[in-house]
């Protein structure tokens, strides 16, 4: 199970066992089950992972170093979580082994993160009291915008077999921090994370966004049709749904097989990747590409790959782009504008809308052929060929200018006075 401890306004969030009956064996339970441990110490968390037969909590301490576990380490309302790897030793090595383990870094910033997993065929999310012990599930209990979130797996038996396991399993990890959401995505039965590329769109995944203290998450269904069919279709399809959190939201889907850090530059437009931009009192957060090299390249390589770059300024809400049976990511670029013609542009990055503006910019859904709910998904960014090097103004990204006043091709984004939050 999952087990989080609050410490000064935060919540209780607990993974619901299979048939494991009433909540309250969960203190008689807590050194006899697979687990995870937060606690948080003036709206901080930390949280680690309860290995197997752990015993009790308080050796956590002295088993830290011995056994399989989630770090994170406080720096002043700062939570950095580490996505557990095997046999790393001790923490104090984590800075030397960061770039050579496969792990996922959260970062939090003021008061948490709010992650949870999302059971499957649960039917209506007002059947989950009723559910809670017959479901698998992490259940949402916000406490003065602070949420925890904590990896969930099935069946994985011993945590030595984590890695043999792991794509056998189901986990998600959601990082929220005041300024910052971080969607993680997730598939069932992938099977090997070579096989991502071709399964992509044959997986479940839930994403889950955090709203100005609330917490909001939806399953991601499949031919959800137009957004407009949110609320209606919320419990009959997949779907993302992706929220503001106050200041910023970020989302992004994570590629595997990046390979070196070197092939960074040169693989990213041809790649799907996460990344995460700071804003404000903000960390990066991001999985952890084996052997990245050092994440300061970032702000450099931000402009010259193909991404998903969110950058939320001020109750800005960005939308993660999704599409629905795309294909193999290596069609990207073919795809990109076959697909769904007009939607995307390649060029030196590929911004995405704001989910709060229902109809992007001067956008013309129908002219371009698009449905309805294609302003929610993504705005091209039209570009004179040859100037695909040129760096993008975010003035003019987000809309602060009239670009087409000045016959440029750039769609701005028309700010939108409040944000839409969902739920």
């Amino acid at each position: 199970m999952l087990v989080f401890s609050d410490v000064q306004s935060l919540c209780i969030s607990a993974r619901l066992w299979l048939q494991v009956g009433s909540p309250k064996r969960l203190r008689s339970d807590l050194n006899q089950t697979e687990m995870l441990v937060f606690s948080d110490v003036q709206s901080l968390c930390i949280s680690a992972r309860l290995w197997l037969q752990v015993g009790s909590p308080k050796r956590l301490r002295s088993d830290l170093n011995q056994t399989e576990m989630l770090v994170f380490s406080d720096v002043q309302s700062l939570c950095i979580s580490a996505r557990l790897w095997l046999q790393v030793g001790s923490p104090k090595r984590l800075r030397s082994d960061l770039n050579q383990t496969e792990m996922l870094v959260f970062s939090d910033v003021q008061s948490l993160c709010i992650s949870a997993r999302l059971w499957l065929q649960v039917g209506s999310p007002k059947r989950l009291r009723s559910d809670l012990n017959q479901t698998e599930m992490l259940v949402f209990s916000d406490v003065q915008s602070l949420c925890i979130s904590a990896r969930l797996w099935l069946q994985v038996g011993s945590p030595k077999r984590l890695r043999s396991d792991l794509n056998q399993t189901e986990m998600l990890v959601f990082s929220d921090v005041q300024s910052l959401c971080i969607s993680a995505r997730l598939w069932l039965q992938v099977g090997s994370p070579k096989r991502l590329r071709s399964d992509l769109n044959q997986t479940e995944m839930l994403v889950f966004s955090d709203v100005q203290s609330l917490c909001i998450s939806a399953r991601l269904w499949l031919q959800v049709g137009s957004p407009k069919r949110l609320r209606s279709d919320l419990n009959q399809t997949e779907m993302l749904v992706f929220s503001d959190v106050q200041s910023l939201c970020i989302s992004a889907r994570l590629w595997l097989q990046v390979g070196s850090p070197k092939r960074l530059r040169s693989d990213l437009n041809q790649t799907e990747m996460l990344v995460f931009s700071d804003v404000q009192s903000l960390c990066i957060s991001a999985r952890l590409w084996l052997q990245v090299g050092s994440p300061k390249r970032l702000r450099s390589d931000l402009n010259q790959t193909e991404m998903l770059v969110f950058s939320d300024v001020q109750s800005l809400c960005i939308s993660a782009r999704l599409w629905l049976q795309v294909g193999s990511p290596k069609r990207l670029r073919s795809d990109l504008n076959q697909t769904n013609p007009g939607w995307w542009e390649l060029v030196s990055s590929l911004f995405l809308t704001r989910t709060s503006c229902a109809l992007v910019g001067s956008l013309n859904s129908r002219q371009l052929g698009l449905p309805l709910w294609a302003g929610w998904i993504v705005l091209p960014f039209h570009r004179a060929a040859g100037a695909r090097s040129q760096r993008l103004s975010w003035n003019r990204a987000w809309g602060r200018g009239s670009p087409g006043a000045r016959g440029e091709g750039n769609v701005g984004l028309q700010r939108c006075s409040k944000p839409v939050y969902f739920g």
